[in-house]
């Protein structure tokens, strides 16, 4: 508790500082109690967020704290900024409630110079890569830079004590990779925050193994060009890392965006991958369906005899969904999933993280952009009512109405399994408070309300 406390006043301290400092800031706090009422023993949860940013030229700062009930489990403090031609980020991220709290130290800096982008990450973390691996305190360091020539780009990047990463930092530029160091809030489907995750991308920063030693773990080379009407990525990696014993090589080739002649299927990618003892070749197809006015259908394929062939052996309707505005203010939601989650080819129907939200398919790409929505996967149809408006003191308010059916249960009237009932009122134009409810057959399932309120 002692620990705690004073972290809580190191943040404050250091808040109030840069304010001090740097003048202006902007900033939110929000605060909200939710009580799970499908026990005997209903116990509010206390979920806080403080969030600061400031800019001190030519820095920006930010620091953010996370309480749950009594505890403060997350601290974190970054710093972006150029120095002369140098872009500078660094992240100091702590969770209080654990013993030691270190969670990350990482700090980066990205150079552009005569056509070149060259950069260097290192990172500092309790927390290893290789599960269970011995206590202590591991060090990472990864180094690279990226030209382009005519029509080709070329890629090198070194790993020290790292997992390989250049296929991501290629496809994503390194600025959106390291950025996505940060923990970030993560919400409901109902826009209500409820925690804080690590990035996707928070294994590729780890650590391999708990020591100090910097370690070569992996030497890659990328070269991106066209080729012919598709586009073609070539990767070549040398690793030394302890999942594979002794030093390997390894070659990727792959080639993206296929026409078939039909203008709803496409080839995307082939993958040719050696190594010492090895070769696989792995096709995916890529349905590319469009909106059809307020109605989307979500398409997967039946593979016949992956892994020996490739035929496409039949077409099904995964899903479809709705989402139409009747009148300016209001709209209509609503989805079907016709068959379970298929987290097999290129169409990743999976959910990220603890999001509870159901909405359109994450269509994950290859080069790992989740995007968009998921589904919850205990239920398997919803339809929502939306109204939103113009409300007072210059503000907006947000009312909506979720009816969630489970067609895999028996004995319930219309198959319904929840009905969440909610709405976000601002009342100032820097103040919102909301309230949400949930219930299911025969009890309340949940009961929240709060505030937020920003500058």
């Amino acid at each position: 508790m002692q620990v705690r406390i004073t972290l809580v006043l190191v943040c404050l301290l250091l808040c109030t500082a840069v304010a001090a400092v740097c003048g202006p800031v902007s900033g939110s706090w929000s605060m909200f109690v939710r009580t799970d009422m499908t026990g005997a023993d209903w116990s509010p949860v206390l979920d806080s967020t403080l969030d600061i940013d400031a800019q001190l030229a030519p820095w920006d700062l930010n620091a953010s704290s996370h309480f749950r009930d009594t505890e403060l489990d997350l601290l974190q403090l970054r710093l972006d900024g150029v120095v002369g031609a140098l872009q500078i980020y660094s992240l100091l991220e702590l969770l209080p409630s654990q013993t030691p709290p270190l969670q990350i130290a990482a700090g980066s800096a990205h150079l552009r110079l005569s056509g070149m982008d060259l950069y260097a990450l290192g990172t500092l973390s309790q927390y290893t890569l290789i599960p269970g691996a011995s206590p202590g305190v591991g060090v990472g360091l990864m180094v690279g830079g990226s030209t382009r020539a005519g029509g080709v780009e070329i890629h090198v990047q070194s790993e020290f004590n790292m997992w390989r990463s250049l296929f991501l930092v290629a496809r994503e530029g390194f600025a959106t990779f390291v950025h996505g160091l940060a923990s970030r809030p993560q919400c409901d489907e109902y826009g209500f925050s409820v925690a804080w995750w690590p990035s996707t991308y928070q294994d590729f920063f780890l650590p391999i193994e708990s020591t100090c030693a910097l370690r070569l773990s992996s030497v890659e080379v990328l070269v991106e060009a066209h080729f012919g009407c598709a586009e073609l990525t070539a990767i070549a990696a040398w690793l030394d890392l302890p999942f594979h014993g002794a030093p390997t090589f390894l070659a990727d080739f792959i080639v993206e965006n296929i026409p078939t002649g039909l203008p709803w299927l496409w080839i995307d990618p082939i993958i040719l991958s050696f190594a010492p003892h090895e070769k696989n070749l792995d096709t995916f197809f890529d349905l590319r369906f469009g909106e059809f006015a307020c109605i989307t259908p979500y398409f997967s394929y039946e593979p016949h005899a992956l892994g020996a062939g490739a035929a496409l052996s039949a077409l099904k309707l995964t899903a479809i969904t709705v989402d139409c505005n009747i009148t300016p203010g209001v709209s209509l939601r609503g989805g079907h999933r016709f068959s379970d989650l298929n987290p097999g080819y290129d169409l990743y129907e999976i959910p990220v993280g603890a999001f509870t939200a159901w909405g359109d398919f994450a269509y994950l790409r290859y080069s790992g952009d989740t995007g968009g929505r998921v589904w919850n996967a205990d239920y398997d149809e919803y339809y929502a009512l939306l109204i939103d408006g113009d409300a007072c003191c210059e503000g907006r308010f947000n009312a909506w109405f979720y009816v969630w059916f489970d067609t895999t249960q028996s004995g319930v009237l219309f198959d319904v399994a929840e009905a969440v009932l909610g709405a976000d009122i601002d009342i100032t134009p820097h103040a919102t408070i909301g309230f949400h409810i949930g219930a299911r057959p025969g009890e309340i399932h949940f009961m929240d309300f709060g505030f937020e309120f920003y500058w």
